[in-house]
């Protein structure tokens, strides 16, 4: 009788659980009240609410109606757009539909990345503690700076062997400041610099020189020439500021707990490339971005292209991920080297993905909700792109513009370049030598020099506009024609370059400006344009907007904090 007791008891609260769970969800359906109609569609005020306080956030502005209103303005207008307009040619663009997949997966891997990586990362009272320190220190340092790990290493055995640390900054440092003053960056305080760099820099005792170290831009050596500590630290200080050193901790660990985390996922190392196969998808992906083709194909679809561990993947396997990229990620694969990394990628989104739906994460609420805000996003991009471009703009208008910014209207100064590059500096100079002894420019180009595309044309980059030779640029337009310059150091390479053309800036006639200068002023337009084909939807829907409900809803005092 008393375990049939107990059974009825337990019933009874699991009942009334569920009843009060039940009565408390029908009071906030209750509660939510409608802050504007667009047709048929209501725009809920707890939808409002999100959408306000993430405005607040990223602009970090204060609460205020003309601002409530605005976001109220922007999500009927998401309707009017996505609802009542004609949305086939996006509906139905090949791009429109590849971004919208892409953005499923990345709303996948970021909500993994925050639960498998960011959650799980932990900041002791030691760290902060340390971190509290080392933002009431000063240090003056100097470094030694090298591109590559090779370059570095050399530096440091000519360290190792007496040479002395000024020196070497003259022979390292374009730079005049750093050249002369030893590689002296002045007193760094904590968060001025790369973590890499500072977890060193304020390990090491005054006087010490450091291995190298590898940093985001490159290699590092540094010494360290004085340690300056503000007197009368407190625990009561400590105290009020070690949440926020919690938090610049945890972001600055989010990198190298990622790496780890990848790291032990998929082991970079053991992966296999048919060579045979890459050199045919790199052809592929050449022919799609200067073409413009939709899609890649290969008749070899079954021939092994990547191995790892005991898992295979076919080139119609990896055409087929590779097709699944957007155009804009696809063009930053600019050589075999790019090319392979992707193919990584392919292999550890696969293994991500995998876990991704072990643990339920594909079909979580918070990534659907998420993938849902960057689906509407994506929309309104290609939408507002589409108004844009079919708006009208008199001819006059376009005119008027041509005339104003005559120097936006006009070519680029061009110059064609002649360049010898080789990865020794003795070799280079010996080049040189050859040179100013008579050899012929264009022949020691093809004997010589390592950018293929270059050297069978005798070393001649071709015509093209000055701003295309980055930090060289103001050298080679103010260099005479014909004039030898070098050795240069251009990141590994040592150049030996020669002027042989220029062409100075013209103005270009409207006819063949025309195109530009429409876009330019549409550009410009943008806002009346876009609220002028919003106003015209309007007419044809009816809009109710509630300003007492707007008014009065509650906001989290976000933007005050």
């Amino acid at each position: 009788m008393l375990v049939v007791r107990k059974y009825i008891y337990f019933t009874w609260i699991i009942f009334l659980f569920a009843w009060l769970l039940f009565v408390n969800g029908c009071n906030q359906k209750k509660s939510d009240k409608i802050v504007a109609k667009v047709g048929e569609y209501d725009i809920m005020q707890s939808d409002f609410v999100e959408r306000y306080e993430d405005f607040l956030i990223q602009t970090g502005i204060k609460d205020n109606f003309p601002s409530r209103k605005q976001v109220v303005n922007s999500m009927i207008a998401e309707v009017l757009l996505g609802k009542y307009d004609d949305n086939k040619s996006i509906t139905s663009n090949k791009e429109y539909i590849i971004e919208k997949k892409w953005l499923k997966d990345q709303a996948v891997l970021a909500y993994l990345k925050d639960q498998e990586v960011y959650a799980k990362i932990n900041v002791t009272d030691k760290e902060t503690r340390n971190a509290f320190l080392r933002s009431n220190q000063k240090l003056n340092v100097s470094h030694l700076y090298a591109a590559t790990e090779s370059e570095i290493n050399e530096l440091y055995q000519l360290l190792q062997i007496g040479v002395s640390f000024e020196t070497l900054a003259k022979q390292t440092f374009t730079d005049s400041t750093l050249r002369n003053n030893g590689g002296n960056l002045g007193f760094i305080t904590w968060g001025d610099m790369e973590p890499e760099f500072e977890e060193k820099a304020y390990s090491m005792k005054v006087g010490e020189i450091s291995k190298p170290i590898k940093t985001k831009h490159g290699f590092s050596i540094i010494k360290l020439n004085k340690k300056v500590t503000r007197p009368l630290l407190t625990e009561n200080e400590y105290l009020n500021k070690k949440d926020k050193f919690k938090q610049v901790i945890r972001l600055r660990k989010r990198k190298p707990a990622e790496k780890l985390y990848v790291n032990s996922i998929v082991n970079f190392e053991e992966i296999k490339f048919n060579k045979k196969a890459i050199d045919e998808i790199w052809q592929s992906v050449q022919l799609k971005i200067n073409r413009g083709l939709e899609k890649i194909s290969n008749k070899n679809l079954l021939e092994k292209c990547i191995e790892y561990k005991n898992t295979v993947y076919s080139i119609g396997e990896v055409l087929k991920e590779i097709n699944a990229i957007p155009t804009y990620h696809l063009v930053k694969i600019k050589s075999e080297e790019n090319l392979k990394t992707v193919m990584k990628g392919i292999v550890l989104k696969d293994r991500l993905k995998k876990i991704a739906d072990e643990k339920g994460y594909t079909t979580n609420k918070y990534v659907l909700k998420k993938y849902n805000k960057m689906k509407t996003n994506l929309f309104m991009k290609y939408k507002i792109s589409e108004i844009i471009k079919d708006a009208n703009i008199p001819d006059s208008l376009v005119f008027g513009f041509y005339k104003k910014h005559p120097d936006f209207f006009s070519t680029h100064n061009k110059m064609n370049v002649q360049e010898i590059l080789v990865k020794e500096k003795q070799l280079a100079k010996t080049i040189l030598n050859k040179i100013r002894n008579g050899a012929k420019f264009s022949v020691l180009a093809k004997k010589y020099s390592k950018r293929k595309l270059t050297a069978e044309r005798g070393g001649v980059i071709g015509l093209a506009p000055v701003a295309k030779y980055g930090s060289l640029k103001d050298l080679f337009w103010g260099s005479k024609i014909n004039k030898i310059l070098g050795p240069i150091k251009v990141n590994n390479y040592y150049g030996i370059f020669k002027v042989i053309a220029k062409e100075k800036s013209k103005p270009v006639s409207f006819e063949k400006a025309k195109n530009i200068a429409e876009m330019a002023v549409k550009f410009k337009l943008k806002n009346e344009l876009l609220k002028k084909y919003i106003e015209k939807l309007k007419t044809k829907t009816k809009v109710e907007v509630f300003d007492k409900i707007i008014g009065s809803t509650k906001i989290l005092a976000i933007s005050n904090k």
